[in-house]
């Protein structure tokens, strides 16, 4: 996701048997933000946010940062994903549900298996791109989100001009 982080040899020893064990054990858990409509002020979506429930007792963040320092960032968004995903299908139909990816995640073709085994409707999913890390080639983004794009799959830009998230990503990525 593009934080930085240096860890020693010691660390990454460390980090990559934390994840292991993350990863064997499936110990994260997703908390769903309610979004509401500004007008109606009902609620219309919610945005998944993933909660680790295991030790080390770490936030999220710092998760996310390690996992990229040892190369299993994606692994590790992918396993939020799917938690994610597994627990928005008991939500209501009506509520969309917000996932946020990286640039590197949505290029990846474990994103469409992802969503197809889902029992989520791709037009349910609002894909947010996360501002941690560049994107390095709007077109071959958009060329990997196309066939999801159209099954009704949703992008949009998670906190806009933050990090290398900017105003070109609007004309670049077209949001909806």
């Amino acid at each position: 996701m593009g934080l930085k982080f240096q860890a020693s040899n010691q660390e990454v020893f460390e980090i990559e048997a934390h994840l292991e064990r993350l990863f064997a054990t499936r110990t994260l858990v997703t908390a769903f933000q309610p979004i509401r409509d500004l007008a109606s002020v009902e609620v219309v979506g919610v945005e998944a946010l993933t909660r680790f429930v295991c030790s080390p007792l770490r936030s999220p963040d710092q998760w996310f940062r390690e996992a990229e320092a040892v190369g299993r960032g994606t692994d590790l968004e992918f396993l939020a994903l799917e938690t994610a995903l597994r627990a928005a299908a008991d939500l209501p139909e009506h509520l969309y549900v917000g996932v946020n990816l990286s640039p590197r995640a949505c290029l990846d073709p474990r994103l469409s298996e992802a969503i197809r085994r889902s029992r989520m409707k791709p037009r349910r999913i609002v894909v947010e791109l996360t501002e941690h890390s560049v994107v390095a080639n709007y077109a071959d983004l958009m060329a990997a989100l196309a066939s999801l794009r159209e099954d009704g799959l949703r992008l949009a830009i998670d906190d806009a001009c933050n990090g290398f998230s900017s105003l070109r990503h609007l004309p670049c990525l077209a949001p909806r």
